[in-house]
């Protein structure tokens, strides 16, 4: 470790944008591993781990914007052919779910149902 370029607490901190505290944090969950300086009070870090966490929390906060973009409530976050939550009722693949409730569908029916396979013995009389 010795030829590894090392990192003192604020160099590190400076890269991160962030507090001590929090670089204690990645530390202790082994992200950045620490080594102990000349003087035992100060430890430094890996340079190497330090841009590896940094680069991990710049593309996370490129899909910031697109998360909060696709979760706006009341949007929908995706078409599906799954389910549908209208108004008035809920759906799976096109199956009122209060209908497969009351008509007593099996748990492993429903589940083939979602899973769109097809079943496993005789096929399920669907509401």
């Amino acid at each position: 470790m010795s030829t590894k370029k090392l990192l003192t607490t604020k160099e590190a901190c400076q890269l991160l944008g962030v507090k001590p505290a929090t670089l204690y944090t990645y530390v202790s969950r082994g992200l950045i591993r620490g080594v102990e300086g000349e003087d035992r009070r100060q430890r430094r870090y890996l340079a190497e781990d330090v841009s590896r966490v940094r680069a991990r929390a710049e593309a996370r906060r490129g899909h910031q914007a697109v998360a909060v973009g696709a979760l706006r409530f009341g949007d929908p976050v995706l078409d599906t052919e799954l389910c549908e939550a209208g108004p008035e009722r809920l759906t799976y693949r096109g199956r009122d779910v209060v209908a497969l409730v009351e008509a007593g569908s099996p748990f492993e029916a429903v589940a083939e149902l979602l899973w769109d396979a097809p079943a496993l013995g005789a096929p399920w009389p669907w509401p």
